[in-house]
């Protein structure tokens, strides 16, 4: 009598997470580099490739039947997070996350020039996220800085201090799982309001007024 597990056997061992992630990649609905990312994590699992397997010997004749689905959100800065930070690494701190926080005004500037320059910007706590500091208004508690997200890039969800304002110079921005910015898209949010995570799959500029007083919530 054969000893293979039967195909549901790997179900019963992979969490929903896992599943869905699975559905993914053996359906290709995923970039290069989350189908490679997804690899490394995976390396040895028996369950979740066999989990693939017998998605793909499923989905096979169905190929013809109608067009490929879409994910319903956007699993990349999810799996950027679990495959590139230990599991134990404590989260980062607000002064470290946020260095705009540590801007201070100079009262003798009665006018402000900045000039273009990739080398001023400065990195956070948070992979892939650098920011460069353009004018602070610390009476009016504002602060207007450049914010470059490598691809893959996620920052927290936070609760606003003060009106913020975000206009996309370059790339893509995803805010939580309902809105999708691109170049040239703009977005404001009010004080108080809270915003969900933000995450960018190709890497993105962005110019942002905000308070200084913003408040992580992750």
């Amino acid at each position: 009598m054969s000893t293979a597990p039967r195909p549901l056997a790997g179900r019963e061992r992979l969490d929903q997470d896992a599943l869905e992630l699975a559905a993914l990649y053996a359906l290709s609905a995923l970039g290069a580099p989350e189908m490679e990312a997804l690899e490394r994590e995976h390396r040895g699992d028996l369950a979740f490739w066999a989990e693939v397997r017998s998605l793909r010997e499923a989905a096979a004749g169905l190929a013809e039947t109608g067009p490929r689905a879409k994910p319903k959100r956007d699993l990349w800065p999810a799996i950027r997070a679990r495959v590139s930070t230990p599991s134990s690494a404590p989260p980062p701190s607000a002064s470290s996350a946020q260095p705009w926080k540590r801007w201070q005004a100079d009262p003798a500037v009665t006018a402000c020039v900045v000039n273009g320059d990739d080398s001023a910007f400065e990195p956070t706590d948070i992979p892939g996220i650098r920011v460069r500091r353009l004018f602070v208004d610390e009476p009016a508690d504002r602060v207007t800085m450049l914010v470059r997200m490598d691809a893959g890039a996620s920052y927290p969800a936070h609760r606003h201090g003060g009106v913020e304002e975000c206009f996309v110079i370059q790339g893509d921005l995803s805010v939580g799982d309902a809105t999708q910015l691109h170049a040239g898209d703009y977005q404001r949010m009010d004080k108080d309001s809270d915003h969900a995570v933000q995450s960018t799959r190709g890497g993105c500029v962005l110019l942002i007024t905000s308070s200084q007083h913003d408040e992580l919530l992750g």
